[in-house]
């Protein structure tokens, strides 16, 4: 398993929470799978909150072209994250779970959040 430290917007976070987001996507590919198995994904909730709320589990990425519904995307906001770039990543939220009690990044080995993402060495439980 891989460990990936990613930050997202607490507008994403709600669709998470709600169900609605069930797709994560990212202009990089996160080298993980299938030789490692899952990739354990640590959400870094910005600002105001500023705190690891929650993780989930990736066992599935893929290529995608055009947006879809898993996104909470709009087209626009799809196509404006693409940029120029033929294709970006999706990467598939499974056994999402939030925390009672956030996290301070120091727990997790880190000093600052990613910009997008960021491997980290151990699991934190």
């Amino acid at each position: 398993m891989v460990n990936v430290m990613i930050s997202i917007h607490p507008k994403y976070v709600e669709n998470m929470k709600s169900g609605k987001k069930r797709t994560e996507v990212r202009k990089s590919y996160i080298a993980a799978l299938p030789t490692h198995g899952y990739i354990h994904f640590y959400i870094y909730e910005t600002r105001p909150v500023c705190k690891v709320i929650g993780d989930f589990l990736c066992d599935d990425v893929y290529s995608m072209v055009f947006n879809d519904d898993s996104t909470c995307l709009t087209d626009e906001e799809f196509n404006e994250y693409k940029g120029n770039k033929k294709h970006v990543y999706g990467y598939e939220i499974y056994k999402l779970k939030f925390y009672d009690k956030p996290k301070e990044l120091a727990e997790f080995g880190l000093k600052r959040a990613p910009q997008s993402w960021c491997y980290i060495r151990k699991d934190i439980k």
